[in-house]
């Protein structure tokens, strides 16, 4: 008997801020849908950074920072109603109950030979005193447990996300791992245990590779167990399975693990220096909260080394943290965009916003600077 999911929390979430995008794939295609998300994103990556070079070398970079503001950083402001005084509510709760990852990864400063951080698993205690303050506010968002690190190589993961469903039952729980650790056992504790979606990204740069046989078995060895055919959506394995009104989400990605992605506010190791493309605004301290495994809690999943450290939950409660003078500093600042004023952000090239506002002009202004 799998545990009660909230049908509003998954309704919310149909498709999270961290799931792979998918596009249209050909019956007779034998690339495999992986492989084939991965050109068309190529090639639109390849179109966008012609359009970018085009933009640089005719728009000055004041009139490139204005258009941003203008176009892409106010209109999301006002769509996610940001504000220093009355701040939304985070929509994420990222738990990281171990401070290390199996992964390799060149562009992580989490990854095996990069990490220096001491190797802490959370505290229950600190756990479930941060779910009682959730659960008082009736949290209805997502609940995930990556941030600097993987999920699946903290042992009592499953038991952490049986406690979450159980005082948390309207959120939407997900995992998301390199997939390096997971097991069948793994994936069926956790869907047991109450999660909503499992998604992979799989790291390896050679993006033609085998996929390892247990990606290829979670679907018919453990979701069919708990759900029908037509209560899962699946994509990257195989022929996708789209269902935007499904039970539960597994995803496929490859990836890339010698890619160049943002600078990770300088603790990136393969990209010491960050674009120097303009960069404002950033919503990550307006729809964040991150749990360290020792409790303490970041301005940013980006802040590696906590060099803005905002709270922790070991002594003060959620809300408290929100709504306090530190995290009101951080927020004033970025929302000035002036990314300088922050040790975090000065060296940060993240862009600001996870996606453009959806209007012609603020898309193509986003693409122009990204």
């Amino acid at each position: 008997m799998l545990p009660q999911r909230s049908r509003g929390a998954l309704s919310r979430l149909t498709m999270s801020s961290s799931s792979p995008r998918f596009y249209g794939i050909r019956a007779d295609d034998d690339r495999g849908p992986s492989m084939i998300m991965f050109e068309k994103e190529n090639s639109m990556r390849r179109f966008a950074s012609i359009a970018r070079l085009i933009a640089c070398r005719l728009i000055p970079q004041p009139a490139l920072r204005f258009l941003q503001d203008r176009f892409v950083y106010r209109p999301v402001i006002r769509q996610k109603k940001i504000s220093v005084d009355a701040p939304p509510l985070f929509d994420t709760v990222f738990f990281e109950v171990r401070s290390r990852c199996n992964g390799r990864c060149r562009f992580c400063a989490a990854s095996v030979g990069n990490d220096t951080r001491p190797d802490l698993s959370m505290r229950p205690e600190i756990y479930e005193k941060v779910l009682r303050d959730l659960a008082n506010i009736d949290f209805q968002g997502r609940i995930a447990y990556h941030n600097n690190n993987d999920p699946l190589v903290f042992k009592d993961l499953h038991l952490f996300v049986d406690r979450a469903r159980k005082m948390v039952p309207k959120a939407y729980i997900q995992i998301l791992s390199n997939g390096r650790a997971l097991t069948l056992e793994k994936a069926d504790a956790l869907v047991r245990a109450g999660i909503d979606e499992l998604s992979i990204n799989y790291y390896n740069d050679d993006l033609r590779a085998e996929l390892p046989r247990v990606f290829h078995e979670v679907p018919r060895v453990v979701l069919l167990k708990y759900f029908s055919s037509d209560q899962v959506e699946i994509k990257g394995i195989s022929q996708d399975r789209v269902n935007p009104k499904a039970k539960f989400r597994y995803y496929v990605r490859r990836r890339l693990e010698n890619e160049k992605l943002t600078s990770r506010a300088g603790t990136a190791p393969n990209k010491k220096i960050p674009d120097p493309r303009p960069r404002g605004f950033c919503q990550y301290p307006f729809t964040q909260f991150i749990v360290t495994a020792d409790g303490r809690v970041p301005m940013c999943c980006a802040d590696f080394n906590i060099l803005v450290p905002v709270g922790d939950a070991t002594r003060q409660g959620v809300m408290e943290i929100w709504h306090g003078e530190a995290l009101r500093r951080v927020r004033g600042v970025v929302l000035t965009g002036n990314r300088q004023s922050l040790p975090t952000c000065r060296p940060c090239d993240f862009y600001g916003v996870k996606r453009p506002p959806d209007t012609l002009v603020g898309r193509c202004v986003y693409h122009i600077t990204l």
